[in-house]
């Protein structure tokens, strides 16, 4: 589960993602600051760096979860890698 949010639009912005396990145990909790940037591109970058993170740590069976409907209606997938139409 990730989310991104900005203080203004656009303000400083930041991310913070939560990862599970299928039993609901917490494996990493992470988030980053992103400076001045759009709600609208701090949940992508949200969904995308959580992406690359698990993928980094070997985590190939993913659910992402976004509180940002619009999000996934735009990402492109090629090769496994998502990345944003913006």
């Amino acid at each position: 589960m990730d989310d991104g949010a900005s203080r203004g639009n656009p303000g400083m912005s930041g991310y913070g993602s939560a990862f599970r396990n299928r039993d609901g145990n917490f494996l990493l909790v992470a988030g980053k600051g992103l400076g001045v940037k759009t709600n609208y591109w701090a949940e992508c970058i949200a969904i995308v760096d959580s992406v690359e993170l698990a993928l980094a740590r070997g985590w190939k069976n993913l659910w992402v979860e976004s509180d940002a409907a619009q999000i996934p209606l735009r990402y492109h997938y090629t090769l496994g890698a998502a990345t944003p139409q913006i």
